[in-house]
């Protein structure tokens, strides 16, 4: 199809990859990025994965074109595109407060902690019902102490990453490497994928162009 600097085509695209991310996906606090919402809030919506393949499919199709899409990722979401696995620190992209509330507990005391009485489990509100699902095995059991407490930050940031969205990112990515091999994208930093999707997030700098441009 080549480049499409413009006209139906490049319109096509850029408004289906509008429409595609406007349901199904979660923002992060503040910056507003997005990520694929949770597996329970789809299996309740009848969302399947092939509507995730075809929102990669679109992706790449905008990719491969060279068009600039208004889609703005989650850094962590990112690196998953990159073929990376998200680790703690990137928790702090999907969720600072809980990030930041994680890492408070490494200077927390013995007493502190058995105050906070967490356990290993992971608990979220699935359409006003409270769910508790457990990290490992019988976790719910499982009180976090100054013993467990690194590995209960692994598990949850893992299962806030990765678990919860294993199947709509796995089928997004699918949808993105029939038009995109990983092998292309792996030279790319999450914020320069992220420039190639949607373009720069800064101004153009006229007295820049002025100093470097000859016109004739």
């Amino acid at each position: 199809l080549g480049i499409d600097g413009g006209g139906l085509f490049k319109e096509f695209v850029d408004e289906v990859n509008k429409k595609a991310f406007e349901h199904n996906w979660n923002t992060t606090p503040g910056e507003k990025q997005l990520y694929p919402a949770d597996t329970h809030l789809l299996s309740a919506a009848e969302v399947s994965s092939q509507d995730f393949t075809f929102m990669g499919q679109m992706l790449g199709l905008a990719m491969f074109n060279m068009i600039s899409v208004e889609p703005v990722f989650a850094n962590f979401f990112l690196k998953k595109l990159l073929g990376q696995r998200p680790e703690i620190d990137d928790l702090y992209s999907l969720d600072p407060e809980l990030y930041t509330h994680l890492m408070s507990l490494r200077t927390a005391d013995d007493d502190e902690l058995d105050d906070v009485d967490q356990r290993f489990e992971v608990t979220r509100d699935c359409f006003g019902a409270i769910e508790h699902i457990p990290l490992v095995d019988n976790g719910s059991n499982i009180k976090v102490t100054k013993d467990n407490l690194d590995s209960f930050i692994v598990k949850l940031a893992d299962w806030k990453l990765n678990v919860a969205i294993k199947a709509q990112s796995k089928a997004f990515l699918r949808g993105l490497r029939m038009l995109i091999p990983e092998k292309l994208l792996k030279i790319f930093s999450p914020h320069e994928l992220q420039t190639l999707i949607s373009g720069a997030d800064k101004p153009i700098d006229i007295d820049d162009l002025r100093r470097h441009c000859n016109v004739n």
